[in-house]
């Protein structure tokens, strides 16, 4: 799986469907095109990843970074996905009003979570259950001044 805005977008909208019968989710997003006035300076890299399978991880793009595409490995045994995240780099602008979503849905529910204008996903928080085979998702959101 692959959440991929270009090098001059950011995501604007991101939605997952749980399938019991694949005991996975199926996603889709929305970018939008980055401010002009930062998407000069970006430096976009994948983090690695961020989690083990079987088990909730938080991560936030260090420094001042948002989030501008997941990746993820799919492991049949688990019931769940190794995730990366790509963090793109601003030499001038730093995250500010930031906050974390609530947990968007519950185990084998959909979710649908539209980025607020002018405000940028910085950080990714997700915790598993075994006994459903899924996660549940929160984004932390900011504003860069």
């Amino acid at each position: 799986m692959t959440i991929d805005c270009g090098p001059n977008e950011h995501l604007a909208q991101i939605s997952s469907t749980y399938s019991t019968t694949h005991r996975d989710r199926q996603w889709t997003y929305v970018c939008r095109p980055t401010l002009a006035s930062i998407k000069h300076e970006l430096l976009c890299v994948m983090t690695g990843d961020v989690n083990t399978y079987s088990y909730g991880f938080h991560t936030v793009c260090p420094g001042y970074a948002f989030l501008n595409g997941l990746q993820s490995t799919y492991h049949e045994h688990f019931a769940d996905r190794k995730w990366d995240v790509r963090c793109c780099f601003l030499e001038s602008h730093q995250p500010y009003n930031c906050f974390d979503t609530q947990y968007l849905n519950s185990y084998q529910e959909a979710f649908s979570y539209d980025v607020p204008s002018n405000r940028f996903i910085t950080g990714i928080s997700s915790h598993y259950s075994g006994q459903y085979g899924d996660r549940t998702f929160s984004f932390q959101i900011c504003q860069l001044a």
